[in-house]
């Protein structure tokens, strides 16, 4: 099975879901999203292509960019931070996962700071550096 970053950074993915189209089925708290929120640009893509693929309205979202900032901290430095956080409304893109595929969200970061695995995949990946965010669906 493709691990999560095999999966957001390219490879065959045609042959993969071939392989592994119900590799993702059953439990879905075992998979998650996990968000580098040290470069998320506050685009709005993920939100955009959620709201799409839910068919919400302008004012409904599967997932929000919050924004913290911008701030100057107590050593001085300025913070402008934007995490996307899942909402009620997110289903994980279940049939799409379901197929081998990214959640639109993930699919659709203009930044490439969205993944989508395994929560023990994700969880290894999260502790590489500390501004990231593991969200379980």
């Amino acid at each position: 099975m493709a691990t999560a970053e095999e999966m957001n950074r390219g490879f065959d993915a045609v042959r993969y879901w071939a392989d592994h189209k119900d590799a993702n089925a059953g439990d879905p708290r075992t998979h998650g999203l996990l968000i580098d929120y040290e470069y998320c640009t506050n685009c709005h893509s993920c939100e955009v292509a959620c709201q799409m693929h839910l068919g919400l309205a302008a004012e409904q979202w599967g997932i929000k960019v919050s924004e913290y900032g911008p701030i100057k901290n107590a050593n001085g430095d300025w913070e402008w931070t934007f995490v996307p956080v899942p909402t009620d409304l997110c289903d994980g893109c279940a049939e799409r996962t379901s197929e081998g595929r990214l959640p639109n969200c993930v699919h659709h970061c203009q930044s490439g700071v969205m993944y989508y695995g395994t929560i023990e995949e994700l969880s290894k990946k999260a502790s590489e550096k500390k501004k990231m965010v593991l969200f379980t669906l």
